[in-house]
């Protein structure tokens, strides 16, 4: 998406030289611990764009069936995101099972990828750009849940599962629940991310860059 949004502002002349390098991801240093108790983890910055209202919604679902679920979105929000999702919580019964820790240090930040069972790292909408907090959670083995819009889509499907921008509550919950509750489809997603982020370094996206400038 990026190349495409590049391609139609640059000069006719100057398209042929445009051209992709493969996401290159940090590796994962902690070490796994996940939660005894279905931990759902949203990382990254907490605003509309990351749609946690739709979060919060479909996890207020996931409740209803799984009474020791939690919910945390571990990133910065301004007051008014704070308020506002904090309030959705309310209403739906959900605020003692739903955290929104604010800006974290590196090692606590470290700390929810060693613990969480499964991420959501939705978005709203995309400029073409690459998901650092996707790459982190599957470095770190997490099963995680995208949407398929820009590069993310581009992830194979047995390294991530997928959801549309205008997924509903009720589907994203019955997936959220689905995986919660088939540790062989933790396993496989683990792994299969896993092997994606290793293939997947800055090393490899190196490489890339070198071949596409002649070095």
């Amino acid at each position: 998406m990026a190349k495409e949004l590049l391609e139609q502002h640059a000069r006719p002349d100057q398209r042929t030289k445009i051209t992709t390098s493969q996401f290159g991801n940090i590796p994962f240093t902690g070490t796994r611990r996940p939660s005894t108790l279905p931990l759902v983890v949203s990382f990254g910055f907490v605003n509309k764009i990351k749609q946690p209202d739709l979060v919060i919604k479909a996890f207020a679902i996931v409740t209803k069936e799984m009474n020791t679920a939690r919910l945390v979105f571990v990133g910065p929000a301004g007051k008014l995101e704070l308020a506002q999702y904090r309030k959705l919580a309310r209403s739906l019964g959900v605020d003692k099972k739903m955290d929104i820790t604010e800006a974290v240090s590196d090692e606590q930040y470290t700390q929810w990828l060693e613990q969480a069972t499964l991420a959501v790292q939705l978005r709203a909408s995309s400029n073409g750009e690459s998901s650092g907090t996707i790459g982190e959670c599957l470095a770190a083995g997490i099963p995680t849940i995208i949407t398929a819009l820009g590069p993310a889509g581009l992830l194979s499907n047995d390294a991530v599962s997928k959801v549309s921008v205008d997924v509903a509550p009720e589907e994203l919950a019955a997936i959220m629940l689905r995986i919660l509750r088939d540790p062989a489809e933790q396993r496989s997603l683990r792994d299969h991310g896993l092997q994606w982020a290793h293939e997947h370094s800055f090393a490899a996206a190196a490489a890339t860059l070198l071949q596409a400038i002649g070095g």
